[in-house]
């Protein structure tokens, strides 16, 4: 399975139950904001594998994958950066192609 495979199935679930009073602040819990921001946005000519490996373990894979589906929705490669949800910015452009379709 590819990872675009993957991030389809994992989009098609359904969210997380949000407690009554309690705002969905995914972030909270996200592993990437204990590793460090540099790792998901990787230099020029790097894979960021290593992002993508902790993005794989995290419990708010799939919300913060939405977000960044959403915040990205018809933008141009140039303006996408980094490593969200598991997948790096054209993995991105070719998900929402194929949600397109």
């Amino acid at each position: 399975m590819t990872s675009l495979d993957h991030a389809r199935r994992l989009l098609d679930q359904p969210p997380a139950p949000v407690m009554p009073g309690q705002a969905a602040m995914w972030q909270d819990d996200a592993l990437c904001a204990q590793v460090g921001t540099d790792l998901f946005f990787p230099q020029k000519g790097r894979s960021g594998q290593d992002a993508k490996e902790v993005c794989y373990r995290c419990p708010v894979r799939r919300e913060c994958l939405t977000d960044a589906m959403r915040e990205e929705h018809g933008t141009s490669h140039e303006r996408r950066f980094g490593i969200r949800g598991g997948l790096g910015a054209r993995e991105r452009i070719a998900l929402e192609k194929g949600a397109a379709a």
